[in-house]
């Protein structure tokens, strides 16, 4: 899987001391977030250059418009549950 390519990228940027590259922090790590991420600052830009050369493709922008949109369900019910989690914890 690529997330844990990246993962061992991060890892080794930790223990170099170095800082961590985006999407690369095993410790601090979201999916839904990340792909929202990855979507939002790669996909998209990409795509949306590749619609302007050729316009036939246009429903791959549409298509990522409705994954982005799950993605973002899944993050939110995510962070519901975290919250519920940590509120359950204080009392």
């Amino acid at each position: 899987m690529v997330i844990e390519e990246f993962h061992n990228q991060g890892d080794l940027e930790r223990s170099e001391k170095l800082p961590i590259s985006f999407m690369c922090d095993r410790n601090n790590f979201n999916l839904p977030k990340s792909q929202i991420g990855f979507i939002t600052n790669i996909l998209f830009p990409c795509f949306s250059l590749l619609v302007m050369i050729a316009p036939d493709l246009d429903y791959t922008l549409k298509n990522l418009d409705e994954n982005l949109k799950k993605r973002q369900l899944e993050a939110d019910m995510a962070e519901k549950i975290e919250k519920e989690k940590k509120e359950k914890e204080t009392k």
